[in-house]
């Protein structure tokens, strides 16, 4: 049986380096890694962390990875961060202006509803000013294409004169409206995701206990699904709004479809709207509702325990787990002393 009192105690009885994150800083060379989980943690990690910035992809690779070795009794595959962004356009291209206030004007702002309408003066400036641009660009480019035709080129004491008699605009491809998923990525995202997980191939999928989405609006705003194969439900987590994007939910279906779940169309989705109070911890919010799916409780989490779990729990967890393999045991032990710190 376990008895730590202390974090500070396993300096001595595992031989790694602690210091409680009111003194991270003085950390400031540590680059530790461990394979188990995959990802370098050094002081801006821990930093990033600390100082309410945004959760990174690594942040959500890493504590995913641990949960996984953790909670091994568990079944969940887990998404890599970049699967909505890849497969369906437009959960990338679409955001609400409440989450533009929350997520964009600021790491440390925090929500205020009245802003909305000023918001949405700042976007349609930013839009003017981007079409103004976009025709200031497109002039010049044509007034640097006649001065290059007009141009004379000497060499070799010959003299040689060019003349453009065509421009081709060649623009990148991108998806119609009527064609919102990218369904040829499908199957590459879902091997990636198993692979990722450890399983054999995309059928394997079918036969975990929940799957894990975490989906990043814009780069501004995070929300996480959890599908819980065995109960036909799919959990819709957003701290920002509580509302479905209908776009990111067919495409679940797709995703379910894909991997050959049957019966798919009688899922029903829940919606949690454990709201944040500020505007920098959405990612925590999505990464606990990873968290209690794997300790199997309920998602009845706020803002006070995500603000622990960001200045203590996430913390311990990573400066801990990049130097030893953390046990369920250690794991749970950590979380309720650092849940306890004052």
């Amino acid at each position: 049986m376990l008895t730590l009192n202390r974090l500070e105690e396993l300096q001595e009885t595992h031989k790694i380096l602690y210091v409680s994150p009111n003194n991270y800083r003085k950390i400031s060379m540590i680059n530790e890694r461990n394979s188990l989980y995959g990802v370098t943690v050094d002081f801006k990690f821990l930093s990033e962390i600390l100082t309410n910035q945004f959760l990174t992809s690594s942040h959500l690779l890493f504590y995913s990875n641990l949960f996984r070795q953790t909670y091994k009794n568990v079944k969940i595959a887990v998404a890599q961060c970049y699967f909505f962004a890849e497969y369906i356009e437009t959960s990338t291209q679409q955001i609400d202006n409440k989450i533009l206030d929350s997520q964009l004007l600021g790491n440390k702002q925090d929500f205020d509803e009245k802003k909305n309408t000023k918001n949405q003066n700042l976007q349609d400036e930013f839009q003017n000013k981007s079409i103004y641009q976009q025709q200031e660009q497109s002039q010049q480019q044509q007034t640097q294409q006649q001065n290059i035709s007009e141009q004379k080129l000497i060499s070799n004491n010959k003299e040689w004169t060019f003349q453009i008699t065509n421009i081709t605009l060649v623009q990148n491809k991108q998806l119609k409206n009527n064609e919102k998923y990218n369904v040829n990525k499908l199957e590459n995202l879902l091997t990636q995701m198993a692979t990722q997980n450890e399983l054999k191939d995309i059928n394997e999928l079918k036969s975990q206990d929940y799957l894990y989405f975490p989906i990043n609006l814009q780069n501004y705003h995070w929300i996480s699904l959890v599908v819980s194969l065995n109960e036909n439900l799919i959990f819709y987590f957003d701290s920002s709004q509580p509302k479905v994007d209908e776009n990111i939910k067919k495409a679940v279906f797709e995703i379910l479809k894909y991997i050959g779940v049957k019966q798919f169309q009688e899922f029903k989705i829940q919606t949690y709207y454990n709201k944040q109070e500020n505007g920098f911890d959405c990612g925590i919010f999505s990464l606990i509702s990873l968290l209690y799916t794997y300790r199997q409780q309920q998602y009845d989490y706020n803002q006070q325990i995500v603000t622990k779990y960001r200045k203590y729990v996430l913390y311990n967890l990573a400066i801990i787990g990049s130097q030893m393999e953390i046990s369920k045991e250690l794991f749970e032990r950590i979380i309720q002393l650092s849940l306890q710190t004052q």
